[in-house]
Parts: structure tokens; sequence; C-alpha cells
């Protein structure tokens, strides 16, 4: 297994355990983080804060560096375009999130929190 793999693994088993941790697949939580008209709760703000100032760190870090460390090239997106397909897939995202209240969350989930 190349170590590249090893990082991705254990960054996102990282994100999964803040997830956890900040309440957020929880769909009620974010539900009312998201209902700006009824009872708000601002909780999940300071879990969104925190992920951009890492995101914003590491942006910052990357602008100072001539390749990742543990790959070769760094891999930016070549079109800026916004196109049909990015349109009609925020469309569907905004309808599953908003109408239904189908929110993306880890598969895995421990059974103290249902």
């Amino acid at each position: 297994m190349k170590l590249i793999h090893l990082a991705s693994f254990a960054c996102g088993t990282i994100f999964s355990l803040e997830l956890i941790e900040g309440k957020m697949i929880d769909p009620a939580s974010v539900a009312a983080f998201l209902d700006l008209r009824g009872e708000w709760k601002p909780a999940l703000v300071f879990v969104l804060a925190g992920a951009f100032a890492m995101a914003l760190g590491g942006v910052q870090i990357s602008r100072y560096m001539r390749r990742p460390l543990l790959d070769a090239p760094f891999q930016f997106p070549t079109t800026k375009t916004i196109d049909r397909n990015l349109i009609i897939g925020s469309m569907l995202f905004g309808l599953g999130l908003g109408s239904g209240r189908f929110l993306p969350r880890p598969c895995c989930r421990s059974p103290s929190d249902r």
C-alpha cells in the first residue's frame, strides 16, 4: 500500500470522527441549523468555521510548495466554466436537502447515535 493511500484513509477517518463529534450526522441538528425562520440553533457555525480555517490554512501553505508531499504534481480543476451538469447537480442536491431532508453523512454510525 502506498503512503498516499494510508494518508487518505487517515484523513477520511479523522473527518468522519469530527462529523460525529460535531453532531453533523444528526438530521435534526442540521435541520435546526438550516431553519432560519424557526428556532435557529447556531452550534454548527463553529464546526463550519473550524473547517473553513483549516482549509484556508492548507491553501495558504500549498501556495509556497512546489509539489505536494505525497503526490507528483498538484491537481487543480482544468475547467472554470459553469455548465448545465453543475447547475442541475446543485439543484438536485438542494432539493434533496431542503425538501426531503436527505443529508449526506457518514455511512457508519455508532448505535448510541441513533
